[in-house]
């Protein structure tokens, strides 16, 4: 799947993953990305310690157990909405400006 997304234009994109997210990889996806774009200075890589596929903390912190998590009641990891929001201000501020 990442294959296809080397084609993409990397004029912005922000490419964030939870450490415990068991639906993709960090070794073959997020570490594929980094493949694919580099170190482009619009890209940005962002890898969240001990959270799952939802951008929620990982309460079992094991594979077995990964998809009982989704029947936790809990909240998007606070940081996750604070890197985005920063994010598409420094996007729309670099828009403004050019």
């Amino acid at each position: 799947m990442i294959r296809e997304h080397s084609r993409i234009d990397p004029n912005q994109l922000f490419i964030l993953q939870g450490d415990k997210d068991f639906h993709v990889s960090v070794e073959n996806d997020f570490n594929g990305y980094k493949d694919i774009f580099g170190d482009h200075p619009k890209v940005i890589y962002k890898l969240y310690p001990n959270l799952n596929h939802a951008f929620m903390p990982s309460v079992y912190g094991e594979i077995r157990k990964a998809k009982k998590e989704y029947n936790v009641e809990q909240h998007l990891d606070q940081q996750v909405i604070q890197d985005i929001s920063d994010w598409i201000h420094s996007v729309s501020r670099s828009v403004i400006t050019n």
